[in-house]
């Protein structure tokens, strides 16, 4: 994974001059808080939970987080990735019934943070 700062992207067609071959994905972090800000205001009081499925990227999981976003897992694989990036066991929720003995038993494992 490459990272760029905000500067190299603050001129028209900047993106579009990226010596990668396509398709590719770029993500701001500025863009990935100020959109759960956006989501926050707009369903006020509302637990918003990100589903792991639709992007599991570390850096992408880790703006979220900082956002104070909760999360959707659906496997031990996504619970064990949100245990690397220390989020509580309070800001995860399962949305899936496959494999629950496997998952009840590892979420077990993820303790509440006092």
């Amino acid at each position: 994974m490459s990272y760029f700062s905000s500067a190299e992207f603050s001129t028209p067609g900047a993106v579009g001059k990226l010596d990668y071959p396509t398709p590719y994905f770029l993500f701001s972090k500025a863009m990935i808080t100020k959109t759960v800000a956006l989501y926050n205001r707009a369903f006020g009081g509302v637990e918003l939970a990100y589903a792991m499925k639709s992007n599991s990227e570390p850096e992408v999981l880790a703006a979220i987080k900082d956002s104070g976003c909760s999360f959707e897992v659906a496997s031990v694989y996504e619970l064990d990735m949100l245990k690397q990036l220390d989020v509580p066991a309070e800001r995860i929720i399962c949305g899936t019934s496959v494999s629950a003995c496997a998952f009840s038993d590892s979420s077990r494992s993820h303790k509440r943070k006092s």
